[in-house]
């Protein structure tokens, strides 16, 4: 299977400010989903340097293992998010169909 995200894997993280919140101990972040530049996460040009803003020390490989844990089905906005928790469950349910890979699809 073949998944890639929308600009970066990041824009995953805003779309789920509770979780960054919670990864970094910044209760702060709480609120930024409700601002315009993060309401649509996979819009977001540079989502590591808009995290920067908020977290001066984050970086790419030690926030996704921060944040691995918090991210969640139930909370997060991001689009690409959904369709990469679609094709997982799709493939763990169902397998590859006729062994060529799993479809993209939404």
């Amino acid at each position: 299977m073949v998944r890639l995200a929308c600009q970066e894997l990041e824009a995953w993280y805003l779309g789920e400010p509770d979780a960054l919140a919670e990864a970094f101990d910044k209760e702060r972040l709480r609120g930024i989903g409700n601002k315009a530049p993060y309401r649509d996460p996979d819009a977001v040009v540079n989502p590591s340097a808009e995290i920067r803003k908020f977290i001066s020390e984050f970086q790419k490989v030690s926030g996704a293992r921060r944040m691995g844990g918090h991210l969640t089905w139930e909370r997060n906005r991001s689009s690409s998010f959904h369709a990469f928790l679609r094709s997982i469950d799709n493939l763990s349910r169902h397998g590859p169909p006729n062994g060529q890979g799993v479809p993209f699809g939404n």
